[in-house]
């Protein structure tokens, strides 16, 4: 007999399993990493300790996957893409010459994101380096800094309205 758990999983994923997969596909670097990534993202939901308090499981499903995306372009960065010899061609993005420009964009965004990172509370700071750059969920960061997992939230949220403040943004606005 399915637990509650696989129970809710399973209705999340007969709805929203196609437009998830859509997205992925369009974040993903390589589509041969689709399949994986929204493999992960059903792990990920099914060690949520409390999948009955999630007050809207597709928005919480679709911020995990971008998350996880984000997460797995960074990684493919650090360690470089494989590419198979007989394969260059099938590949669309080795036919453009990367531009200087965007490196130091990149190099730009990076330097700013570390002063408002600087500019956070500690726990704030804590609690945002935790969860985007060591990847620990709401649960694990509030163990490491002993306060709940709704607290962590709490001090992502409000680093996010900072971010989106102090970047010109709305704070209000959900990207």
């Amino acid at each position: 007999m399915p637990t509650p758990k696989i129970h809710w999983l399973s209705n999340l994923v007969s709805t929203a399993d196609s437009p998830l997969r859509a997205m992925l596909r369009r974040r993903a670097a390589r589509q041969s990493d689709v399949a994986d990534l929204v493999q992960e993202v059903y792990l990920r939901l099914l060690r949520h300790p409390d999948p009955a308090g999630i007050e809207n499981p597709e928005a919480y499903l679709f911020t995990v996957a971008r998350n996880l995306a984000w997460e797995h372009a960074v990684a493919s960065r650090a360690r470089g893409q494989e590419i198979p010899a007989d394969g260059a061609e099938s590949e669309p993005g080795l036919t453009l010459i990367p531009r200087f420009e965007d490196d130091l964009d990149e190099v730009t965004r990076n330097a700013r994101l570390r002063e408002l990172i600087a500019e956070l509370p500690p726990k704030c700071r804590d609690a945002v380096v935790l969860h985007y750059h060591d990847g620990l969920s709401y649960a694990e960061a509030g163990g490491r800094l002993g306060v709940s997992p709704n607290t962590i939230k709490k001090y992502i949220v409000r680093s996010l309205a900072h971010f989106r403040l102090r970047m010109g943004g709305d704070p209000g606005e959900r990207s």
